[in-house]
């Protein structure tokens, strides 16, 4: 799972901010497309609004013009370390691993407490089973930001394919303390404490 971001400093009202974020939140991208691109006329150089408009396309499946929206916002604002999140994450949608490892560094480089570019590193290190490099990644995540259960459980993941099992399982511990209703880190642990040996372990998770 990818990690998208959207800013929230800019000029444009912060109540029509709140309401594109709240629109991609329930998944109403069709309608925060079409809201975004209004705004847009009137702020044709707010980065916020190219991301945003950018968000929804990418969840609409137009990649292409995901991708080219987010080139425009960082033509107008090269810093925009959100905007170089993003655009990785469309590469990676669109299958340009490269390009989007690339994407991701330049936003941990811009701002280094930044944690998603670290996660989405990481789940692109996971899935080219580059199991070191992920868990260095994912351990990066998790010390900019420790509250992400999502990086804890895919860390989990990838102790659980070196069969180290007790730091998979304790990863797992504190990704459902962190989201109680975790249901992948449920099912990925009983199978790492069966992997164990530990069936009782296994049928109670």
């Amino acid at each position: 799972m990818l990690d998208n971001t959207v800013s929230f400093a800019s000029p444009v009202p912060d109540e029509r901010i709140q309401e594109l974020i709240k629109l991609c939140g329930f998944g109403q991208f069709k309608l925060a497309l079409s809201k975004a691109e209004h705004l847009i006329l009137s702020f044709p150089t707010e980065v916020i609004l190219l991301n945003i408009k950018g968000v929804a396309l990418m969840n609409l499946g137009r990649l292409e013009t995901a991708k080219d929206t987010y080139e425009k916002a960082l033509i107008i604002k090269p810093d925009y370390v959100e905007g170089h999140n993003n655009l990785g994450n469309t590469y990676n949608a669109m299958g340009d691993l490269e390009a989007a490892l690339v994407s991701f560094a330049k936003a941990s480089q811009l701002d280094p407490n930044f944690a998603a570019p670290h996660y989405n590193m990481a789940n692109i290190f996971q899935e080219r089973r580059e199991s070191n490099r992920a868990i260095e990644s994912f351990k990066s995540a998790i010390s900019i930001q420790p509250n992400y259960p999502g990086a804890y459980c895919n860390l989990g993941i990838v102790f659980q394919r070196q069969e180290k099992l007790k730091d998979a399982i304790d990863c797992y511990k504190i990704a459902i303390k962190q989201k109680p209703d975790y249901d992948d880190a449920y099912s990925n642990m009983a199978g790492a404490f069966q992997q164990a040996g530990k069936l009782e372990e296994a049928i109670e998770a």
